[in-house]
């Protein structure tokens, strides 16, 4: 990209200090497609499979991921290759150095799953 401002670096960390908490809507494109419970179905997406013959399954490149502490319910933020699994299921990869890996293990301790 060439891209060489500046002073990208220098507002990037000027926003990470002041985040801006996230707002619940309650209309929006976001809401246009719900589907909730035994009507959610992954398989409705159009996730492509890369490399046929290498890949087990499709996969979503470059998916987030939102975790949370069960204890202080502060949330993680992460980007994963998700392979679909079923239409309710998706397979994931978190390494251990990553945030999202320490709310699976307090949720494995407690013997609960993770919500995402």
């Amino acid at each position: 990209m060439n891209y060489t401002d500046p002073y990208v670096p220098k507002k990037w960390g000027e926003a990470e200090l002041r985040p801006i908490p996230p707002r619940r809507l309650s209309d929006g494109p976001v809401h246009e497609n719900v589907l909730l419970g035994e009507k959610a179905d992954l398989t409705f997406l159009p996730i492509p499979t890369w490399t046929v013959g290498n890949d087990p399954a499709p996969y979503i490149t470059s998916g987030y991921i939102i975790t949370a502490d069960p204890g202080s319910r502060i949330r993680n933020v992460g980007t994963y290759r998700l392979q679909l699994k079923g239409p309710r299921k998706l397979g994931l990869f978190i390494s251990y150095l990553q945030g999202g890996r320490l709310h699976v293990e307090k949720n494995n301790k407690l013997g609960q799953p993770t919500p995402c």
